[in-house]
């Protein structure tokens, strides 16, 4: 590792940090690496402004510039920086009005260079990206499609060889409060006011419910029952 060293006043170093703008701009190339442009849009302030800090924060040694080749569209090349995270502040002991900024800078001889990607490349692997997440959603959705017409024979074949079995309309008041609660906790009169039935029929067909393993009954209060469906079982 090589060393690159900075030496500043105290009030240099006080207000280097002390700007608003020069502290956001630290935060944000903390994490990724930005150009100037992308920081100008991404805090709101001209880009003017991102390059006069830029400069700065680059003298101080606090951020590291690295320039990539437009490739075929030509012109100058785009400039994009990071923070140099390696570093530290220290007094000189034989110059107190003095802070050090000492940054470990890799050497470049000896690890391999990562490439960086123009602008363009990212567009269109991002333009792949959503490509690929369109194809997948619309597999979902004719898996989905496929699910509710299976559903849908289900259901039809259930009231064909449960009529003789339960009463007429136990299917349709099963798939109704399936549909309406799901998973969610319901009591007797949710299914009472939805269909307009008495407590006895609720009552038979809660039992048959029971007796089929469809629902969970929570029976800590015996005045009012909570019912719910087994679903997330399978």
């Amino acid at each position: 590792m090589n060393h690159k060293e900075t030496s500043l006043d105290p009030e240099e170093f006080l207000n280097l940090l002390g700007n608003t703008y020069r502290r956001q701009i630290i935060k944000l190339l903390s994490s990724r690496k930005l150009y100037p442009q992308q920081i100008s849009e991404i805090l709101g302030i001209t880009p003017s402004a991102v390059k006069k800090s830029l400069n700065i924060l680059e003298e101080a040694g606090l951020v590291i510039k690295k320039e990539v080749d437009r490739g075929s569209s030509g012109g100058r090349p785009l400039q994009f920086f990071s923070v140099e995270k390696n570093f530290s502040f220290s007094f000189d002991m034989f110059n107190p009005s003095l802070i050090r900024i000492v940054a470990l800078v890799p050497d470049e001889s000896n690890i391999l260079k990562r490439r960086i990607k123009h602008p363009k490349e990212q567009i269109y692997e991002n333009f792949q990206e959503i490509l690929k997440i369109q194809d997948e959603l619309l597999e979902i959705e004719q898996e989905r499609l496929e699910r509710l017409k299976k559903r849908e024979h289900l259901y039809e074949f259930l009231r064909d060889i449960s009529k003789d079995l339960f009463p007429s309309n136990f299917v349709n008041i099963f798939r109704s409060m399936l549909e309406l609660k799901g998973n969610q906790w319901f009591s007797r009169q949710d299914i009472e006011q939805e269909h307009g039935i008495k407590s006895e029929e609720t009552s038979r067909i809660l039992k048959d419910w029971e007796q089929l393993n469809l629902i969970d009954i929570d029976t800590q209060d015996w005045t009012n029952p909570k019912i719910r469906f087994k679903i997330g079982n399978y």
